[in-house]
């Protein structure tokens, strides 16, 4: 197909047939006229079920959805705004491990050591006086030796 065959007269723009015939470009004779291009009423063709009905059959085409009045083709789904508790509630109990409780930030666990925090001087458990996450991932190798070999820890 040739660009001269595409400016004819004849040819199906603004429809998902000139978009399988070839026009694919931003310049549409349709979408320049006020009216959606062949690109647009392909993909509209693809994705909105009412159109491709309505061009299936022959039938009127309905309006783009977002050109339609309010509440015209579905009921709007209203949510209801459940207001902040404004009293601090926990939602659990803070986890704790032999040394103590495990900070919020997550270091003196052996999940930052898996994470990267190898250096006891880096470490903020360690420099807050806790555990250091170097520290937690020995520990944890030890009691994992301890279960494995069946001794009680």
């Amino acid at each position: 197909m040739t660009a001269v065959d595409l400016l004819s007269d004849s040819f199906p723009h603004g429809t998902k047939e000139g978009y399988e015939q070839g026009c694919r470009g931003g310049w549409c004779p349709s979408k320049n006229a006020g009216g959606d291009s062949c690109v647009q009423a392909s993909i509209r063709y693809r994705g909105d079920w009412e159109y491709r009905k309505a061009v299936d059959a022959g039938l009127p085409l309905p309006a783009p959805v977002l050109d339609r009045p309010k509440g015209s083709a579905t009921k709007r789904i209203t949510q209801e705004v459940i207001p902040a508790p404004t009293v601090h509630v926990p939602l659990f109990e803070p986890a704790t491990t032999k040394a103590g409780p495990i900070p919020v930030n997550g270091h003196g666990t052996r999940a930052m050591w898996l994470r990267g925090c190898r250096v006891d001087a880096g470490c903020r458990s360690f420099i807050e006086g806790g555990i250091s996450c170097r520290e937690a991932a020995n520990a944890y190798k030890r009691d994992r030796a301890a279960r494995l070999r069946g001794e009680a820890a």
